[in-house]
């Protein structure tokens, strides 16, 4: 762990000790857990870590690890390094309060902000994620969808009349890979002809896709497809099954569906909610200004 603004951080004791300009903090020790632990109930009674008497909970290292920055997980010994982070933060809000910055005027205008956020948030929480949840056997739909690997691979038509030519081909028995390899050159690349993914990432990313991706066999190619920028029409490559997995990995896996198909459904209610607010208000866009804004 670095010395970070005025704190000085003293390695090789039992436990860290934490000086900064005013104060002595002492760190506890973190403790060594395991990703299982962090999804079953009572994390909030797990400490991890401990600044002066403010503990880490396992809920608030799990929370902020997964929706923190990324470039942290890159790292080696990832979740290590970002609970020293997370220390550190709490270090640096420590010696805030130490000499006294939690008093003043740029600080309280900056909680004001965070307090509208929260306040909004809150809102959300009641009108939106209370209503939403999600069954055990959508849980375990999703995660035999999440172990079903597929390769897609589609050739490409700007126009109605390139689709027709490319399905007459594929009728004269001309092979699809090798009108998918003419369709390669300086501006296409083969990823941008090719999808390796789950059938519930798919599912959760592109739902029309994942429709006609689940009515294909292996090798199967698709009725030509229309989509605002042309035409397309999609063959199953590969199809396999993840092998058996570890305790650990499926409970992973069984949390990270879980979170993912919650956050579909909260997301589609709340673009419901947000578009009957905008049909009660009923608002008008002046164009003029409209105009006016985008030119600046």
């Amino acid at each position: 762990m670095k010395a970070s603004a005025r704190i000085l951080i003293l390695l090789g004791l039992p436990a860290w000790f934490i000086l900064s300009a005013s104060t002595a903090y002492l760190v506890s020790q973190p403790r060594v857990i395991s990703y299982a632990s962090l999804t079953r109930a009572g994390m909030d009674s797990i400490v991890v870590a401990r600044v002066g008497n403010h503990p880490i909970t396992a809920k608030e290292f799990m929370l902020s690890y997964e929706y923190g920055p990324a470039f942290v997980k890159r790292q080696e010994n990832s979740k290590l390094r970002y609970l020293e982070l997370m220390i550190n933060e709490k270090l640096l809000a420590l010696d805030g309060y130490s000499a006294g910055l939690d008093s003043s005027t740029q600080l309280r205008q900056t909680l004001d902000e965070i307090e509208g956020d929260l306040a909004t948030e809150e809102l959300y929480k009641d009108d939106v994620l209370s209503k939403v949840s999600v069954s055990e056997r959508e849980i375990q739909t999703g995660v035999h969808r999440e172990r079903q690997h597929i390769t897609l691979k589609w050739l490409y038509a700007h126009s109605y009349e390139q689709m027709v030519a490319l399905q007459n081909q594929l009728r004269n028995q001309v092979p699809f890979d090798s009108l998918f390899q003419q369709q390669m050159g300086d501006s296409v690349a083969m990823e941008d002809r090719m999808l390796e993914t789950t059938r519930f990432r798919l599912e959760n990313k592109n739902a029309a896709l994942s429709s006609i991706a689940d009515t294909l066999r292996m090798n199967q190619v698709s009725a030509p497809i229309y989509a605002p920028d042309g035409w397309y029409i999609v063959k199953l490559v590969q199809i396999w099954t993840n092998p058996i997995m570890t305790e650990s990995e499926q409970m992973k896996l069984r949390y990270e569906v879980q979170r993912a198909l919650f956050k579909r459904k909260a997301d589609a209610l709340s673009d419901e909610y947000v578009r009957n607010l905008m049909l009660e208000q009923n608002p008008v866009i002046k164009r003029t200004a409209f105009n006016l804004l985008q030119a600046l």
